[in-house]
């Protein structure tokens, strides 16, 4: 343009900033200010200082982003708003707080943008106070009758802060509620485990003759899966396939990834990905996350480099779940690419949670001088960084290292929280590596420090379980002031370890006894003991409880117990049909549990078959090659 004679006018400058925001050219828009401050147009023209502010805000370079706010001549309600947003994005919600309070101090009066950006930055923080003392001023000032975008970002906010009497309170006064004001208290209901509650107020919606969007069906469809009701659940797929919103809508089609993904049904949750007409990093992500939870970690790798062959924009959460895949698989190769590839994104510099999770991947490596090297270079290293190298150390057994840095740690300043106590308790699950862990018992008793604290608590019953000292880790468990479902479910797994099924299943009737609902890693340690003592008509009981108690299907991982336990009981068929009934085929450690079956009963016909239906199904790993050969010639075939 320039060459052609053409100089860039406002409009010019303001239209390349918001395309560098929008598609994250970090590196055009530190061209564009250089450009900038060479005509001095940086100090002279506020509309310009504010894109400049807002793009690099939207990047999350947030110290750029203030330096352009300090040198703006006028700091008006829109740079003060690009850059509070810009805050509350990254989760900098005290930040942004602060700077609202600047804000007031100078008299400057702030928009309903202004306002909706401050009531997410309470949540983030969990502000309630300062929630409280919006809505007061909201109400003082006539807002909530006159601005529906207000009323309704106030309602969103005491509903996902779990404030849902006054989100309903609020929601009862207002003279017009659109959609957005319904969905906002359903979500708020959904959202803290109330599906019955939301479905309600989503009858109510429909009675009064609103049209539910894309956002009240993901949330139908969240909370019919609460409650266990296929049958509604499967009406609402229909109604969303019939009305085309999956298609166009990110959110909805993030739902139904995520609930295809959680029952292992992974070629439907790519189909909804790949058909989907807007192809965006939280689609991916959504699927790559719930790929890693459940232990497909090549899964959730192969669909990072789909990505990457696709030109998609990766996020922070796309290279977190990429290299917490790596870390679970020992994936060196594709971790080094990823950390290289990571040193290229500009914004990934200031991400810690990326940093963190890739200190964690170098250790499950094994790569500890290199995890620590890593850290060494994070300028803001925090409680988690030296938390991941702790554990890393101790889970290579190397004990003494791993004390190194935990007194290294409290030398800078960073003082270890209960999360880096449990986690050297929790390593701490060897002859070798007990003492340490009872050291650091006595430590804590001797300082008074996490006496009571649920967390370490938890941790120490068990650390003693795993290590076989079940005096002491029933010592530890009556002596909290407290229990909540981790409390008993790690008591519960104290006795499912030593196969003490019967005092197992009494534990499980007097959790329920003490008002606390079993949660799935409950049923979790309960099918496991099941299936490792082959009683399958007691397993049977529990997985058709999964439903009733917990209000949500069983998950990918229950069923697998099941087909586990199908297999201990010789059951190899009955596990075949199982495995393509509920759709869980495209997981390769099912199949690797029916193979080591086939190994010990002997089958070599069904090992066959089951190598076969891997083959076809593309989960093409070596490792099933090699334990069928097995199997044929300890069977001499």
């Amino acid at each position: 343009m320039e060459r052609d004679g053409f100089l860039p006018d406002v409009v010019t400058y303001v239209s390349i900033l918001k395309a560098c925001g929008a598609i994250g050219a970090l590196k055009i828009g530190l061209r564009v200010h250089g450009d900038i401050i060479r005509k001095g147009l940086l100090e002279a023209d506020l509309v310009i200082g504010s894109a400049l502010l807002d793009m690099y805000a939207k990047l999350g370079c947030l110290a750029m982003a203030r330096n352009v706010f300090d040198m703006l001549p006028i700091q008006n309600v829109v740079a003060f708003t690009a850059l509070m947003t810009g805050y509350t994005r990254h989760g900098f919600g005290e930040d942004a707080i602060k700077l609202f309070d600047q804000m007031a101090d100078k008299g400057i009066f702030p928009d309903a943008t202004t306002v909706v950006s401050l009531l997410k930055a309470c949540i983030n923080i969990g502000a309630t106070d300062k929630i409280e003392e919006i809505h007061a001023e909201m109400e003082r000032k006539g807002f909530l009758e006159s601005d529906m975008t207000l009323a309704n970002a106030l309602i969103d906010t005491y509903s996902k802060c779990g404030s849902l009497l006054k989100a309903q309170s609020l929601f009862d006064v207002l003279p017009f509620r659109d959609v957005v004001s319904w969905n906002s208290l359903i979500a708020g209901y959904a959202g803290h485990g109330l599906g019955e509650e939301a479905l309600k107020w989503l009858q109510k919606m429909q009675l009064e003759g609103l049209t539910p969007d894309a956002v009240t069906y993901a949330t139908a469809l969240k909370a019919h899966g609460m409650i266990g009701d296929m049958n509604k659940t499967e009406e609402v797929l229909a109604a969303i396939e019939n009305e085309g919103v999956l298609k166009g809508d990110i959110y909805v089609g993030s739902i139904f990834v995520n609930l295809y993904a959680k029952c292992g049904l992974l070629a439907e949750a790519w189909e909804v990905l790949n058909t989907s007409s807007v192809q965006d990093s939280s689609l991916w992500n959504a699927l790559m996350s719930e790929c890693v939870l459940i232990g497909c970690n090549d899964y959730a790798l192969n669909l990072y480099k789909r990505m990457y062959l696709q030109a998609i924009l990766p996020s922070s959460v796309t290279f977190v779940c990429s290299l917490r895949a790596c870390g679970n698989t020992g994936a060196v190769k594709d971790g080094q690419q990823l950390h290289a590839r990571i040193l290229q994104v500009a914004d990934m510099g200031r991400d810690l949670t990326v940093w963190n999770t890739m200190i964690k991947m170098y250790a499950n490596f094994g790569w500890l001088s290199v995890a620590e090297l890593v850290l060494k270079r994070l300028p803001n290293r925090d409680v988690v960084s030296w938390t991941n190298l702790i554990s890393g150390y101790i889970e290579h057994n190397d004990s003494g290292e791993a004390f190194r840095c935990l007194e290294h740690m409290q030398i800078e300043g960073v003082s270890p929280d209960a999360v880096t106590v449990a986690c050297c308790l929790k390593t701490c699950c060897d002859t070798l590596a007990l003492f340490n862990g009872q050291e650091l018992h006595c430590e804590i008793v001797r300082q008074g420090s996490f006496i009571g604290d649920l967390v370490v608590g938890n941790t120490l019953v068990y650390m003693y379980g795993i290590c076989g000292h079940l005096t002491l880790a029933i010592e530890v468990f009556e002596g909290l002031p407290d229990h909540d479902v981790i409390s008993w479910n790690g008591f519960l797994s104290v006795y499912a370890q030593q196969r003490y099924t019967n005092n197992a299943f009494s534990i499980f009737e007097r959790m329920k006894a003490c008002g606390i609902g079993p949660d799935d890693s409950t049923f979790l340690i309960l099918l496991n003991l099941c299936s490792q003592s082959c009683l399958f008509h007691q397993s049977q009981t529990y997985f058709e409880a999964i439903s009733k108690q917990l209000s949500m299907p069983p998950t990918y991982r229950h069923y697998a117990c099941m087909i586990d336990c199908l297999c201990h009981c010789g059951s190899l068929t009955k596990a075949l049909n199982m495995i393509e009934k509920v759709g869980v085929h495209y997981c390769p450690p099912v199949w690797r549990s029916v193979l080591n079956a086939c190994r010990f009963w002997g089958t070599t016909d069904i090992a066959e078959e089951t190598f076969n239906r891997t083959w076809l199904l593309d989960n093409r790993d070596p490792s099933m090659y090699v334990l069928l050969c097995q199997i044929k010639q300890e069977n001499q075939i």
